[in-house]
């Protein structure tokens, strides 16, 4: 739910998508982006509101049908770095995800840590600050940092392994990933069992999101399959909402979040029907190289909108009337428009100053 929630990829950030077939990707690149602001905008208010009231179903829908967003996020990943027909040396791969990914994570693990001792007013030691890195969290967004160092990391082995495998194996390698992710996290959500992750371990339950964006490559939805597609992407957030209601009378937050949670079915099934309507009418978006020069420019700027929204999400949340505690619907949709309008015009600058595109 309005936990952590995402960044694009590597090779899904700033830059090209690789080619006409791939420019799906930069539509939904965008979506995504505009999916984590929704849940960061709304899960302050999912928590601060009486469980089951009007502000509380508002907030709590604009969470849960922004649930796909960092699956969405992990499955182009995979689509573009798997699916690369790129030859490199293994250190000048990973050289260039090093400047990528790593610098930034250089430069706003430690920003995020001295902003929430010195502006949020936090008790973190030093002895705290590496606990909370090396568990992954060194501010509610930046696990995501060390989802796509992992997925990095094993990307040339997955290349082998993926150039000897059948697509019959490929799917079941899929689905047994995607199961086991799905059973750990109904275990640790719903019957509190089990043990969380860590840094080095976050993106372990992604890979078969990564995985899918590989066979994902070279889906050609019809028009029907789109249909079908957004159907299925409705039906499972007003099932996932559905749920969310019905197990509010556990009183715990841990056990009534777990649908809205990246793992759980109904946000699998959310994630496949998103690519499938992406991949299919995008073209409606993108009508001619101006627009397709647009929707590439708002793409490239998303890193850098996931990297610095929380900053002013809480600015916004300290000094005006947008807080948690007293915002209602208008105020969490207010919060959600001025912070996408703000950190995009701010991205798009961004990116073109030498200096600060490397940390972004």
């Amino acid at each position: 739910m309005g936990g952590p929630a995402p960044l694009p990829a590597p090779e899904v950030a700033p830059g090209t998508t690789g080619g006409s077939d791939l420019a799906w990707a930069d539509v939904l690149r965008v979506v995504a982006i505009l999916m984590v602001v929704l849940i960061h905008s709304s899960g302050p208010q999912v928590k601060a509101a009486r469980p089951g009231s009007w502000d509380w179903i508002f907030s709590a829908g604009l969470d849960s049908f922004s649930s796909a967003a960092v699956p969405v996020f992990a499955l182009l990943s995979g689509a573009l770095l798997l699916g690369s027909g790129r030859q490199e040396s293994l250190s000048s791969f990973y050289r260039r995800r090093f400047m990528r990914v790593g610098v930034p994570t250089l430069f706003w693990v430690p920003l995020y840590l001295l902003f929430r001792r010195e502006y949020l007013h936090e008790n973190l030691s030093p002895r705290r600050m590496v606990d909370v890195v090396v568990g992954g969290l060194p501010y509610y967004h930046l696990y995501f940092l060390f989802v796509i160092l992992g997925l990095y990391a094993v990307t040339p082995v997955l290349r082998v392994l993926i150039a000897s495998a059948t697509r019959q194996q490929l799917w079941l390698t899929v689905g047994i990933a995607l199961f086991v992710t799905w059973a750990n996290n109904a275990s640790t959500m719903l019957l509190r069992i089990g043990s969380g992750a860590w840094a080095l371990t976050y993106f372990l339950p992604y890979l078969g999101y990564f995985l899918l964006g590989y066979l994902a490559r070279t889906w050609r939805p019809s028009r029907r399959d789109a249909v079908l597609a957004a159907g299925v992407f409705v039906g499972a957030w007003l099932l996932q909402l559905a749920e969310v209601y019905a197990l509010l009378n556990s009183h715990h937050i841990r056990v009534w979040a777990y649908p809205m949670t990246k793992f759980s079915e109904t946000t699998m099934a959310m994630t496949v029907a998103l690519v499938v309507v992406g991949q299919r009418w995008w073209p409606l978006l993108v009508r001619g190289d101006r627009s397709r020069r647009a929707w590439r420019a708002l793409a490239g700027a998303s890193f850098a909108v996931y990297l610095a929204h929380p900053l002013l999400l809480a600015w916004l949340m300290r000094n005006t009337s947008l807080g948690p505690v007293v915002a209602g619907p208008r105020d969490v949709a207010i919060t959600a428009v001025v912070t996408t309008v703000v950190m995009f015009a701010a991205g798009l600058v961004a990116v073109r100053i030498p200096v600060v595109r490397r940390l972004v």
